[in-house]
């Protein structure tokens, strides 16, 4: 996001601003061969204490990249532990099968990292990568690890169907958003299910619908309880996103999420959370924007940005 910054730190000579696999192929290609970087799209160098960049290039198209070498890992390292992800679940690895979110939410890197553009790769090759890692490491769950999985509701129930068509026995976890869900029919839930989804995972934000307008989340409380009511009835665990420290918010709103918290749980036990977590003003964002202007005064070194994380010292920006 800020690699004039981060090409500073001393421990960097070169800087991929964002996605890398072409840029990076390139550059260890230019630095085995002794040639010059100066036709690298993305990057920032430096050389002899001078900075130099090449303009940024488009976004990657997905598809165009070829399959993960999963062989050359030492896989077992990636297993992750199922903890309350998929429970019933021994050996779940991650699988990253799209890029970006279409949408503005104020507070998200996708809006300078992507422009706020999805890609994705094609329904088949997401259900050939999953049979093949499913049949070569024995696995039985799936995270997919996406900002926006269910962007294009035909993808994932092609998805869905070569799942089951192919007889692939896994259970699987994706991220979703409230609005989406709240419009999905019966048949549609069925086909997740049927399929192995067993959890899913919503950006909650805020109990507050003023800071969730505040943010841009294109959303309403009274979907949130819908969407709880349905995931009870189909029985699909679910993940809910907190945040707190946004500008502008008051304790009394912050208090508001905790209750809408105490709520979902009520009603359906199965209900969990992660955070709230504290917000972190990402450059390039509309919100960021806000906090600058309410006398936010940035990181000028790539390491102090570390105090912003979501586990380390936060500034409270309300």
């Amino acid at each position: 996001m800020l690699p004039e910054q981060t090409i500073m730190n001393s421990l960097i000579d070169i800087v991929v601003r964002g996605e890398g696999e072409e840029s990076f192929l390139k550059i260890v290609t230019a630095l085995k061969c002794g040639n010059s970087l100066n036709d690298i799209p993305n990057i920032w160098w430096k050389d002899n204490d001078k900075v130099y960049s090449t303009p940024t290039d488009g976004l990657i198209n997905l598809d165009n990249l070829p399959p993960l070498p999963y062989q050359l890992l030492d896989f077992e390292k990636y297993i992750e532990i199922p903890q309350t992800n998929l429970p019933n679940c021994k050996r779940i690895i991650e699988v990253y099968t799209e890029r970006g979110c279409c949408h503005r939410c104020g507070f998200c890197y996708n809006i300078n990292m992507h422009q706020c553009k999805w890609r994705a790769l094609a329904a088949s090759k997401v259900v050939e990568q999953i049979e093949c890692l499913v049949k070569n490491f024995v696995l039985d769950g799936i995270n997919f690890n996406a900002d926006n999985f269910f962007v294009d509701k035909k993808r994932v129930a092609d998805i869905c169907a070569g799942i089951i068509k192919r007889k692939i026995k896994i259970s699987w976890q994706a991220g979703c958003r409230i609005d989406y869900f709240a419009r999905y029919d019966n048949s549609f839930i069925d086909l997740l299910i049927k399929s192995g989804c067993r959890k899913l995972n919503f950006g909650l934000e805020s109990g507050s619908q003023r800071i969730l307008n505040l943010i841009q989340k294109d959303m309403n409380l009274d979907d949130v309880f819908k969407v709880n009511a349905k995931l009870k009835k189909w029985q699909i665990r679910v993940d809910y996103d907190i945040m707190a420290g946004f500008p502008e918010e008051t304790k009394e709103e912050v208090l508001q999420t905790y209750k809408i918290m105490f709520r979902l749980h009520h009603e359906y036990p199965k209900a969990t959370f992660f955070g709230p977590y504290i917000y972190t003003p990402y450059p390039g964002t509309p919100l960021y924007d806000k906090c600058l202007e309410m006398g936010f005064n940035p990181p000028e070194r790539l390491e102090d940005w570390e105090i912003l994380n979501g586990v380390g010292k936060h500034i409270y920006h309300s």
